[in-house]
C-alpha cells in the first residue's frame, strides 16, 4: 500500500506489517579471501605505498649524509651506506629495530628523533586507513543506516515502492524487469545487494531453494499490506471486519513462522 496506489485502487485494512530488506550473497571461504586480497589491494592503499617509499627513501637518505663520516663502520660510503640508511628509517617505523644501528651524530640524531614521531603518525594512519576500508567495504549484517547503503551497487526491482524509497533518498539502485532477473544479477555480481520487500524477497529465494543468497536483518521502509480492490467496491465494507479475527489465529502466526517472517 502506497500513497500513488491508493489513487488508483482501494485497499482493506492492513493484515501484514513489513519492511523492505536486501539479500546478498553469502561468504564462501574462497569468496571471502579474494574479496580480502581485492580491498586489501584498493587504489587508496596502492597509491598510498609510493609515498611511503618516497618518505622513507628522504629520511634514510638524510640519515646516511649525517652518519658517513661520523659513524662509517654502521652507515658507510657508497651504495651500500646509502642502502644502510634506507634499512634503517625502514626497521624502525614498522618497530623491529635490531638496535645494530643508530645514529651517532648530531644531525642523525635530529633526523631519527623526527622520525620517530613521523613514523608513529603514518603507523596509526595506515592502521586506521585498512581497516577502515575492509570494513567499510564488507557487506554484512552490521550495516544498520541508509547512508552505508549508499557505498554499494544496490538492485531492486523497477517501479517498485523500494526503488521509489531509495531513490527518494539519494541511494542509486539498478532496476530489474522482476524479481527473478534482480536474483541472477546478484548471482553474477553485477550488484552487492538486492533490495525488496522482506517478505517477497525471502519467499522467492525460499521457493527458489536459494542457498547461496541471505536476506540481512536491516529493514528499512516500513511497509503495510492489504488487498486491493476495485475504486467502490463494497468487499471492503466486508473483508475488514473479518481481518481482524483471522490474523489472531494461531494458524496465521504459525503461516508466518513457517516462511521465517515476522511482523514490525
Amino acid at each position: 500500500m502506497t500513497s500513488r496506489r491508493i489513487e488508483e485502487v482501494d485497499f482493506t485494512q492492513p493484515f501484514f506489517v513489513s519492511a523492505s530488506a536486501r539479500a546478498t550473497r553469502r561468504s564462501s571461504g574462497i569468496r571471502s579471501a579474494f574479496s580480502f586480497v581485492k580491498k586489501f589491494s584498493s587504489s587508496d592503499l596502492l597509491k598510498a605505498e609510493p609515498v611511503l617509499f618516497v618518505v622513507i627513501f628522504i629520511f634514510g637518505l638524510t640519515t646516511w649524509l649525517f652518519e658517513r663520516r661520523h659513524n662509517p663502520e654502521e652507515f658507510p660510503g657508497g651504495w651500500k651506506g646509502l642502502w644502510e640508511g634506507i634499512w634503517w628509517p625502514a626497521v624502525t617505523m614498522t618497530t623491529v629495530g635490531y638496535g645494530d644501528k643508530s645514529p651517532r651524530s648530531a644531525g642523525g640524531s635530529v633526523v631519527a628523533l623526527v622520525w620517530m614521531f613521523t613514523a608513529i603518525i603514518i603507523i596509526s594512519g595506515l592502521t586506521a586507513s585498512i581497516a577502515s576500508s575492509l570494513t567499510v567495504n564488507q557487506l554484512s549484517g552490521d550495516i544498520n543506516s541508509l547512508e552505508e547503503l549508499k557505498q554499494y551497487e544496490v538492485g531492486t526491482v523497477a517501479g517498485s515502492a523500494t526503488q521509489g524509497f531509495l531513490s527518494g533518498r539519494n541511494i542509486a539502485a539498478r532496476g530489474y524487469t522482476d524479481l527473478g532477473t534482480g536474483i541472477a544479477a546478484l548471482h553474477a555480481d553485477e550488484i552487492d545487494a538486492l533490495a525488496y520487500g522482506e517478505p517477497i524477497l525471502k519467499y522467492a529465494l525460499q521457493e527458489k531453494g536459494e542457498t547461496a543468497l541471505q536476506v540481512l536483518p536491516y529493514r528499512f521502509n516500513i511497509q503495510y499490506y492489504s488487498f486491493g480492490l476495485p475504486k467502490g467496491s463494497p468487499l471492503s465494507d466486508e473483508l475488514d471486519p473479518i481481518l481482524p479475527c483471522l490474523l489472531e489465529q494461531n494458524s496465521w502466526r504459525a503461516m508466518l513462522a513457517e516462511y521465517g517472517l515476522s511482523e514490525l
